[in-house]
């Protein structure tokens, strides 16, 4: 569930959405990664190297960007199905797609 707070920030909260968000961030980094050779978004493991890792992925970063940007797109429709059919568990589904979801 996501939480919009006054002061214009927002928590994100369960476990089903942490985790999506999570992707959503993977993707962002990849992007970044590709686009920009040599930056990465943290010390650790490059974002390239946790979704080979995570999900099997194969091949150079923009095929592996390729892959994980399909495979968000997989999560995003299983959770409009959810939604549609009102299994999320959120008593107001507007709220399961937030914006960034969008980008």
């Amino acid at each position: 569930m996501i939480e919009a707070h006054e002061g214009g920030g927002f928590s994100i909260t369960g476990p089903e959405d942490i985790g999506f968000f999570r992707l959503l961030t993977m993707r962002a980094g990849l992007r970044m990664e590709v686009k920009h050779p040599g930056i990465r978004m943290s010390r650790g493991p490059t974002c390239y190297t946790i979704a080979r890792r995570e999900f099997g992925f194969r091949g150079n970063k923009a095929k592996v960007l390729a892959q994980l940007e399909a495979h968000v797109e997989a999560v995003k429709a299983a959770r409009e199905r959810d939604c549609e059919e009102g299994i999320c568990g959120d008593d107001d589904c507007r709220t399961c797609f937030p914006d960034i979801a969008a980008q």
